[in-house]
């Protein structure tokens, strides 16, 4: 193995973090719904690394972003949107950024209006 390949080994920023939406699971704005999370494709190469950042991003602009940051590896994470349309889910490692992964979640639901659209 050469050097290069221990400093930045080839599986770098691969999606291995499997992201899905629970089973029979609808999104609603303001409505709970939940996330599975799997790490099991993370195992050959070491596992993942603490601490993961967990961001849901809304579809408005301006503050729609929500960001945890854990020191645990949760499997199931639990968000309640403020409002309708495609909704970004991403787990990462934070800080190492070897891995991560993703998913898009539509949520039924009104956008949020601005003051300009008023």
């Amino acid at each position: 193995m050469s050097i290069l390949d221990e400093i930045a080994p080839p599986y770098i920023g691969e999606d291995r973090i499997a992201v899905t939406l629970a089973p029979k699971m609808v999104p609603a704005a303001f409505q709970p719904f939940t996330v599975l999370v799997d790490y099991s494709a993370c195992d050959q190469d070491g596992g993942i690394v603490l601490p993961l950042e967990i961001l849901l991003r809304a579809p408005s602009p301006g503050n729609s972003l929500i960001r945890r940051v854990t020191t645990t590896a949760p499997e199931t994470l639990l968000f309640t949107p403020r409002e309708g349309g495609l909704h970004l889910v991403l787990v990462r490692e934070l800080y190492h950024n070897r891995w991560w992964g993703r998913i898009r979640v539509s949520v039924a639901g009104e956008g949020l209006r601005t003051a300009s659209a008023l």
